[in-house]
């Protein structure tokens, strides 16, 4: 199913940012078509990151210099949006649902600090500090937030760090025992919110994935990377927005994967209706990933809450990468139009998007009666008289079955349909080469 971005985003991200949707970890790493790339000219080595599931964006920044960029994306990915400096050496970054601000941890003993957001969402130089002092277990570490029980991690020596997010005192630690930390990435822990399978840590060598219990510290599942991907042993490895995130600095980039048996819901980054002069509506859609997607559904409604179905559009199945789809709507009502998806996957299971509107101009085109018993009659738009206009007749295929110009002075026009079976069909208004108007009507 996928993720709506309107009144529902809050509610959604937030369930899985708590872990609602339990998941098992896979036995091999899939890689998604999402990637960041910094727009940064200079080169680009160490670095961690972060999403803000609140407005929809990404935040990376380089660590070790307080003049190193720290950058902003959007959640369709690709180069960054915005860019600035780090304002202070740098070392983890997280977003804290609980406080809905961006957060940090600092070289050695600098300490937390939050990382202030433009109007716009986009991170910035400015900050505040939280705590000074070495509130971490090692001077290059970097913290994760496990926003379950508000506590900020750290990896140190096969053990796990736990920090009051309060204070920034020790609570305690917890050994992770059942693997061998000899290649293992300590320098930057990651917390994935799956219950049993909370913490997360990189083996650079075997190009594995460790997963931790988050109370034991024990082993429960391990999941194979591709042979192609690019791993480190310190920094440039990330979990965040239900993916593993693994910095490829050569390029300059981000590369996703996911790391879980449960696919990812097809994943809607973008929804829209548009009006034209000619008076037609185009909705148009791109989802990021799909999984055993069959089709959708177009649905519209004049109020808001009862909704019809106007058409359907086949989906991709499954798919990694970005699909992009459009509908047209040829017959949409005067003044406000709403309109939703209706995504349906294979199984049967579906799921609607969320709700956008768009007026469309009154128009004086009308069709009467209707339905259709013997004659009827099509009212032109007295507003619009001149060039010539085409009325064309289209059956349930979209096949033109009658057509008919009309003079630039004709108020009204008689139509017959003798000789066309009883069903619905579209009745359109043709002008300069654009659909003017059209309509449904029923032959009885």
């Amino acid at each position: 199913m996928y993720k709506v971005k309107f009144i529902f985003i809050i509610i959604l991200a937030l369930m899985w940012q708590l872990g609602v949707s339990q998941k098992t970890p896979a036995v091999n790493a899939v890689p998604m078509a999402d990637s960041l790339v910094f727009s940064n000219a200079a080169a680009v080595s160490n670095t961690t990151i972060t999403y803000n599931w609140l407005a929809k964006k990404y935040y990376s920044i380089r660590v070790g210099n307080i003049n190193f960029p720290i950058e902003t994306w959007n959640e369709t990915g690709g180069l960054s949006v915005f860019q600035d400096t780090a304002g202070i050496d740098s070392r983890g970054i997280w977003w804290n649902p609980n406080l809905n601000q961006l957060e940090r941890n600092c070289f050695s003993s600098i300490g937390w600090s939050t990382i202030q957001l433009n109007g716009s969402s986009n991170a910035t130089r400015n900050f505040t500090m939280l705590f000074t002092g070495l509130n971490q277990p090692n001077a290059q570490s970097c913290g994760a937030y496990d926003f379950k029980t508000n506590t900020v991690l750290f990896c140190f020596g096969g053990q796990m760090y736990v920090y009051d997010r309060n204070t920034a005192l020790l609570v305690g630690t917890i050994p992770l025992t059942g693997v061998l930390f000899t290649t293992v990435n300590q320098i930057t822990i990651m917390y994935t919110g799956q219950v049993g399978y909370e913490i997360a840590l990189l083996d650079y060598t075997a190009k594995r994935i460790y997963l931790f219990d988050r109370v034991t510290g024990a082993l429960t599942g391990v999941t194979q990377l591709p042979a192609s991907a690019v791993t480190s042993a310190t920094y440039r490895v990330g979990y965040t927005n239900q993916r593993l995130w693994l910095f490829n600095a050569s390029v300059k980039t981000w590369n996703s994967y996911y790391i879980w048996n449960e696919p990812l819901p097809v994943e809607l980054v973008h929804f829209s209706a548009t009006t034209s002069e000619n008076k037609l509506v185009k909705c148009t859609w791109t989802t990021a990933s799909e999984v055993n997607n069959d089709f959708f559904e177009i649905q519209r409604s004049a109020d808001g809450h009862n909704f019809e179905t106007i058409g359907l559009v086949d989906g991709t199945g499954s798919t990694s990468s970005y699909s992009n789809y459009n509908f047209t709507d040829a017959g949409p009502l005067q003044g406000l139009n709403y309109y939703r998806l209706r995504q349906n996957d294979y199984n049967g299971n579906f799921e609607y998007s969320e709700i956008v509107k768009v007026e469309v101009a009154s128009v004086t085109y009308s069709v009467y009666p209707n339905p259709v018993k013997e004659k009827y009659y099509l009212k032109l738009d007295e507003a619009d008289k001149s060039g010539t206009q085409i009325i064309q007749l289209h059956n349930a295929l979209g096949e033109i079955v009658f057509s008919k110009r009309i003079g630039e002075n004709e108020k009204s026009v008689e139509l017959d349909r003798a000789g066309f079976p009883a069903g619905n069909y579209f009745l359109s208004v043709i002008k300069n080469g654009e659909k003017r108007y059209s309509e449904r009507i029923c032959f009885e």
